[in-house]
C-alpha cells in the first residue's frame, strides 16, 4: 500500500466537498479531479492544489495510480459508476443513493465480494453530534424499547432544476428524485439508530398543483416502514422538495422509557440544532426539556464518546464549516480506516443496499397503492 491513498473525485460540484476532505485527511491526496465541465474542474484542482484534470470518468478507470474512486455524479449514474470502479480495482466512496435499482444492489455486493474493495456510502448525518447523541441514549437504554421514530427531509430543490442558462438539468428529469434523493438521509439515519430491520413499506406521494416542481418525480412523499411482529419498530419517513420552508432535518425517537427529538427550528446556513428529551425516569418532569446547544461544542466529537475513524481530528480541525460541517468530511475518513485495517466501512455495500432497497420498495409502494416487502440483504 502506498504511503497515502490516491483519490480521484469526479463530479466537481458536490465533489469539492470530497476533494477538501481528502486532502486534509493525512493518509490520502488526491491526485485526479474529473468533469465534463473543464473550467469547474480547473477551479476546484487549482483551489485545493491537484496536479490532474480529467473530462471522462472512463479515463479515471484507467488510471493505474488510483486507488480510490470518489463519486458525485448523477444519482442515476452512481451504481454502474461504482460497478465499473470496482471492477476496475479501486475503492469506491459514492454520494447517495448507493443505487435506484434493487438489482444494481445485488450486482454491487457481488462486484465487492469479487474484487476485495471496499464500498462506502457517504451518507454523512450518521456522523453528526446529535444523531451521535441520540444513539448514545439509545444504546445506554435510557429511551427504553424504541417503537416509534420519525424522519423528514425538507429541502425546496426548484434552484437545482435549471442550469445557468435555462437549461434542464438532471435533477429535473431524474425518475428517482425525492424520496431516493434525499431520503437516504433521514431513512439511514433512523435505521441504525433504532437497529430495526424493516420489512414492509407502505407510502404515498404527489404533486401539488399549484406550487409544484418542473420535473417529472413527484414533490412530496411520506412512507411508513414496519419492523416485523406485533412489537416491531415503526418508521415515518417525509421527503418534501417544492415545500414552502426552509431546509429542515428532523428526526425524532421514541421509547418506552424516553423520547428524544431534534428542533424543526434550525439555524440557516448551520447543521447544528437545539434539541429536546423526555425521560420517565426524572420525576416530576412535565415537558420535553431541551438538551445543550451543540453550537458551543459542535466539533468536540470526544465528548459524545462517539469512535471517531482515524485522521478525524485533523479533518475536523481542517474542514471547518465547508459542505454540512465536519461531519461531511466523515465517510471519506471512515473508508481511508476501512482500507487500512480491512474491517468493512461504517456504511458498507450491505448497509447502503438496505437503506437504498428500503427507499426503492417506498418508490414501489407510492406507484402501486400496495405495501411492499424489503428484501433484507
Amino acid at each position: 500500500m502506498p504511503d497515502k491513498l490516491r483519490v480521484a473525485v469526479v463530479g466537481a460540484r458536490r465533489g469539492a466537498v470530497h476533494v477538501a476532505a481528502f486532502q486534509a485527511h493525512p493518509a490520502s491526496e488526491v491526485i485526479i479531479v474529473c468533469d465534463a465541465d473543464g473550467e469547474r474542474a480547473a477551479a476546484v484542482a487549482q483551489r485545493y492544489q491537484v496536479p490532474r484534470t480529467l473530462a471522462r470518468f472512463e479515463q479515471v478507470l484507467a488510471c493505474d495510480d488510483v486507488d480510490i474512486v470518489a463519486l458525485a455524479t448523477p444519482d442515476p449514474d452512481h451504481a454502474h459508476q461504482a460497478l465499473a470502479a470496482l471492477e476496475a480495482g479501486k475503492h469506491v466512496l459514492t454520494e447517495i443513493p448507493m443505487a435506484t435499482e434493487i438489482e444494481d444492489c445485488y450486482r454491487l455486493i457481488d462486484a465487492v465480494r469479487r474484487s476485495g474493495r471496499h464500498l462506502e456510502m457517504a451518507q454523512q448525518v450518521r456522523w453528526a453530534p446529535y444523531v451521535l447523541a441520540a444513539k448514545a441514549l439509545a444504546d445506554a437504554g435510557d429511551l427504553g424499547e424504541l417503537f416509534y421514530a420519525e424522519g423528514e427531509y425538507f429541502h425546496n430543490v426548484e434552484g437545482y432544476l435549471r442550469g445557468p442558462h435555462g437549461e434542464r438539468t438532471w435533477r429535473a428529469d431524474n425518475p428517482y428524485a425525492g424520496i431516493l434523493g434525499g431520503g437516504p438521509h433521514p431513512y439511514d439515519t433512523l435505521r441504525w439508530l433504532t437497529g430495526a430491520q424493516f420489512t414492509e413499506v407502505a407510502a404515498y406521494s404527489n404533486k401539488p398543483a399549484e406550487g409544484g416542481l418542473d420535473r417529472v418525480a413527484d414533490d412530496h412523499f411520506v412512507a411508513l416502514f414496519k419492523a416485523p411482529g406485533r412489537s416491531g419498530c415503526i418508521a415515518k419517513v417525509a421527503v418534501s422538495s417544492g415545500l414552502a420552508r426552509p431546509y429542515c432535518l428532523y428526526l425524532s425517537l421514541y421509547g418506552t422509557k424516553g423520547t428524544w427529538e431534534r428542533s424543526r427550528q434550525q439555524e440557516p446556513g448551520t447543521p447544528t440544532s437545539d434539541d429536546y428529551l423526555f425521560l420517565r425516569k426524572i420525576p416530576n418532569l412535565r415537558q420535553m426539556m431541551p438538551l445543550p446547544s451543540f453550537r458551543s461544542r459542535y466539533y468536540s466529537f470526544a465528548e459524545l464518546g462517539a469512535e471517531l475513524p482515524a485522521g478525524a481530528a485533523e479533518l475536523v480541525r481542517a474542514f471547518g464549516t465547508q459542505g454540512h460541517g465536519a461531519h461531511d468530511a466523515m465517510p471519506a475518513a471512515d473508508l481511508i480506516q476501512a482500507i487500512q485495517t480491512g474491517r468493512p466501512p461504517v456504511i458498507d455495500v450491505y448497509e447502503g443496499a438496505r437503506t437504498c432497497a428500503g427507499l426503492r420498495c417506498a418508490l414501489e409502494s407510492c406507484r402501486t397503492g400496495r405495501p411492499v416487502a424489503i428484501p433484507p440483504f
